[in-house]
């Protein structure tokens, strides 16, 4: 009977992981770590960036030529962009409660309608999916701030002491 509900908790550990998935886990750890950075560099601006921007998960592919050790990264980048290509939107789970965020289902309306309509009166910001290296302590994310300019950003991330840090800024573009 012991050796039954072992079994049965095993099973139950391997599908939840399956499931929910450590790249997920990571991913949404990678998102409110952006966020905050963000949030805390933004402080004592007049229009709080919270109020002006809603943020929506959005596959998408940037490139920089602004990294100077490429070879360092290049498996990082393979990774960033496999992760994006033909991937679909996540919910911004993690970032709700601390800036506005679209919903599951309006992002999913938006990402069949190939992103050609925004929120009124926010500017958007476009949050990629987050590319990793095997061992998950480095990972690469890009944002695309959608208003009358477009402002692209990739971001290089190293995790340090269990919290994930930037490790880089890179002016970008959109290469989807």
């Amino acid at each position: 009977m012991r050796s039954i509900f072992l079994l049965g908790a095993i099973v139950a550990a391997v599908i939840g992981l399956a499931y929910f998935g450590y790249g997920a886990y990571s991913e949404r750890s990678v998102y409110s770590a952006v966020v905050n950075e963000i949030l805390r560099e933004s402080k004592g601006e007049s229009v709080p960036i919270s109020k002006m921007n809603v943020f929506v998960s959005r596959p998408l592919t940037c490139s920089t030529n602004d990294i100077e050790d490429k070879l360092i990264l290049r498996n990082l980048l393979a990774k960033y962009t496999s992760a994006n290509n033909r991937a679909k939107p996540i919910p911004l789970t993690a970032l709700e409660g601390i800036v506005p965020v679209l919903s599951l289902k309006d992002t999913n309306r938006l990402h069949r309608a190939n992103y050609s309509w925004s929120p009124k009166g926010r500017n958007v910001v476009w949050v990629s999916r987050v590319g990793f290296n095997t061992s998950y302590s480095e990972a690469i994310i890009c944002l695309a701030t959608i208003a009358r300019h477009q402002f692209v950003t990739m971001l290089h991330l190293r995790r340090e002491n269990g919290e994930w840090k930037i490790n880089g800024e890179y002016i970008a573009s959109l290469s989807t």
